[in-house]
């Protein structure tokens, strides 16, 4: 770039030397001539006008060039920024097919026991209605894994009510899951493995047990909105698996998204807000 202002500036002052013989314009020592007592040599008068075009010139150039690498950096910077969002996003996607592969080997084992336990006790008919709940249960769960960190709001209704109903013949209990949106909301997307670790917590907490499960959805001002309700107020807080899936939220969604716990009288709502 200095070589070029340099080459520039010299081929700038013979331009400028050939327009004003062109258009008979003043010259220097025209101008000067009434206070110069002796002619100017020629190398001064071109190293005059050489400097007067070198200087802002290349003040100009400097400048252009400070911009041109601001900008640069400023591309560079947002690439890198890019790169670990995606970075983020699929260490994040990892520890979902981490979570998804554990399918709460527990759980799961403690319904096998109860199963084996029903057919010692000659209660064949309950333990076979058990037997073919966990198959279902599996048969939604387990397809799961190649799921590429997105599901759709009917999927999540399907896996929370199998798993719903494990629950309840591994407690004795009677609490089936309600829904309640509109058709068209059924293949509405929405991140994986965020509603069942809510109920999984909440049915940890509850005692007594909660008397209800209800999921809601309806778009609101553009975003969907997916409601939770689960029928034993005081099941909030700030632990630690709310906080991850919060983070996670975060990741995989952005800003834009959000999830809410708000103890009710009568139950526990978890709200989750996602764009549209």
């Amino acid at each position: 770039l200095g070589w070029a202002c340099v080459v520039g500036s010299a081929a700038a002052v013979g331009a400028m030397w050939a327009a004003i013989d062109l258009f008979h314009w003043p010259t220097l020592w025209e101008l000067c001539e009434p206070k110069c007592k002796t002619p100017l040599p020629a190398g001064l008068l071109f190293a005059g006008d050489f400097l007067s075009v070198l200087l802002p010139g290349g003040m100009a150039v400097g400048v252009m060039e400070l911009w041109r690498r601001h900008r640069r950096a400023e591309i560079d910077l947002q690439a890198a920024l890019h790169e670990h969002d995606v970075l983020a996003r699929r260490a994040m996607a990892a520890r979902l097919a981490a979570l998804q592969a554990q399918v709460e080997p527990q759980f799961l084992f403690d319904v096998l026991v109860d199963i084996e336990q029903q057919y010692a006790e000659d209660l064949a008919p309950d333990a076979a209605a058990q037997l073919e709940r966990l198959i279902n249960h599996l048969r939604v769960a387990l397809p799961r894994l190649r799921d590429n960190n997105a599901t759709t709001l009917e999927a999540e209704a399907a896996l929370l009510g199998s798993y719903l109903a494990l629950w309840q013949g591994l407690h004795r209990q009677t609490m089936p899951l309600g829904t309640d949106w509109p058709a068209e909301l059924n293949g509405e997307r929405m991140p994986a493995m965020l509603l069942l670790p809510l109920l999984q917590r909440a049915l940890r907490l509850a005692a007594p047990w909660p008397h209800a499960v209800c999921l809601k959805a309806r778009r609101h001002a553009g975003r969907l909105r997916v409601e939770l309700r689960v029928g034993q107020p005081g099941l909030c807080g700030d632990d630690a698996e709310l906080v991850a899936q919060r983070e996670r939220l975060q990741v995989l969604v952005g800003d834009g998204a959000q999830l809410r716990c708000e103890s009710q009288d009568d139950a526990t709502c978890f709200t989750l807000e996602l764009p549209a």
